[in-house]
């Protein structure tokens, strides 16, 4: 589940995610993927930066936007490892968000996919 807010009057945008999985035999369910992030704007570069935060890691990205503005087009973050996620807000209600992981930083290997509704 991922959940995304404006605060400060949408000067920045705060988006916490947390991923679970559930055991098919023993049906414990145990914590995946625990993180919160804070988007903003930076004046003096004039882009969209990222900080993410996760158990012990600290990550930080710029935001390129690939189409049009946030509100309804699509744009890309990439990590160092080399990792980029694209979100597509093209589609009413509806946030697209593909995970890609390369090895030399050209070929690019999806490893996630989620679609995720406006509620």
């Amino acid at each position: 589940m991922e959940k995304a807010e404006c605060k400060l009057d949408c000067s920045i945008i705060t988006v916490s995610g947390l991923g679970t999985k559930t055991d098919s035999l023993t049906k414990e369910t145990k914590v995946t993927h625990d993180a919160f992030g804070i988007i903003a704007y930076n004046k003096k570069t004039d882009k969209f930066n990222m900080r993410a935060y996760k158990k012990d890691d600290v990550i930080e990205a710029e935001i390129e936007f690939v189409g049009k503005k946030l509100s309804g087009g699509i744009c890309q973050l990439q990590m160092e490892a080399p990792i980029r996620f694209t979100a597509d807000f093209s589609e009413s209600n509806k946030w697209k968000e593909t995970g890609e992981f390369s090895r030399d930083g050209v070929n690019w290997v999806k490893m996630l996919e989620t679609v995720l509704e406006k509620k």
